[in-house]
């Protein structure tokens, strides 16, 4: 018994922007299109599940965005951005035509950063983002394939500070960061045979990171990364539950040796917590 997919990914984008500078003030203004679709078969022997399911899945988006660096003082900028996008989607999915749905969203930031010295400087950042479910996100292959033609966009706000600091040949660097989520796409293995992409509620982040690096030598350097969040589900079914898929801290050791001018020798050492099982599907 086996599943057999026969899929096919296209992806047509034009991307034109415009970027004006003077005195030390940038600003950027950019339209992209994008037309990506996704169609192809499960062909499935499974007893129970035999047959040929044919689909196909295309969006258009259309998006424009503008962004700016403003300096205030010789230390101190200003970073904002402002981003729109529409999307249109149509398919077919086993015969059945899909309802041509449009969907808007959009993304602004507004950053603040202040050299201290030549050796510090701080950083702060409040923005909303949001993601477009990919072609496949929305289909999982069986037996039997399914389709969440009702998958949403995720979306959501973050806020962050944190500070640089050059000490000699040491560098150190560090990060604390809030993040509140709507609709966050995760795969609910209790739904269909085999699972189906679905929105969360809401879901919340606390987190913080660091990095440093230093100069051992002229020919070697050490750099380590850690990262800690604490990832929740927040309301709905699983309220409380851990996010799927995100690991509670990471960290990372690289030790780089220039051999030569030519030649650098790069050797390391990751380590990843425990995380709740999950996929995404595509």
């Amino acid at each position: 018994f086996f599943t057999l997919i026969e899929q096919e990914y296209t992806i047509y984008s034009f991307l034109p922007a415009i970027t004006y500078e003077k005195n030390g003030f940038i600003a950027v203004a950019g339209l992209d299109y994008y037309d990506d679709s996704v169609g192809g078969s499960n062909i499935s022997t499974f007893p129970g599940f035999e047959g040929v399911t044919p689909f196909i899945y295309e969006r258009e988006n259309l998006g424009g965005y503008l962004s700016a660096k403003v300096p205030l003082s010789e230390n101190t900028n200003v970073s904002v951005s402002f981003r729109v996008e529409e999307s249109e989607t149509t398919g077919e999915f086993d015969g059945s035509s899909l309802n041509s749905t449009e969907e808007e969203q959009h993304a602004w930031s507004f950053g603040l950063n202040h050299i201290l010295s030549d050796s510090a400087r701080l950083y702060g950042a409040v923005r909303r983002f949001y993601r477009y479910p990919a072609t496949d996100e929305l289909f999982v292959f069986g037996p039997p394939p399914s389709f969440n033609a009702e998958l949403e966009p995720e979306w959501g706000h973050q806020f962050e500070v944190g500070a640089d600091w050059s000490f000699g040949d040491l560098t150190l660097g560090g990060r604390l960061y809030h993040q509140q989520m709507h609709d966050e796409m995760v795969l609910n293995v209790f739904l269909g045979a085999v699972g189906e992409n679905v929105n969360l509620d809401e879901t919340s982040r606390w987190g913080a990171d660091f990095s440093a690096s230093y100069a051992l030598t002229e020919s070697v350097d050490l750099s380590l990364q850690y990262s800690w969040v604490d990832a929740e589900i927040v309301g709905g079914d699983f309220d409380g539950s851990e996010v799927p898929l995100v690991s509670e801290y990471k960290g990372r050791f690289v030790v780089d040796y220039r051999a030569s001018e030519s030649i650098t020798i790069t050797t390391g050492a990751t380590f990843t917590h425990e995380a709740v099982i999950g996929s995404d599907c595509a």
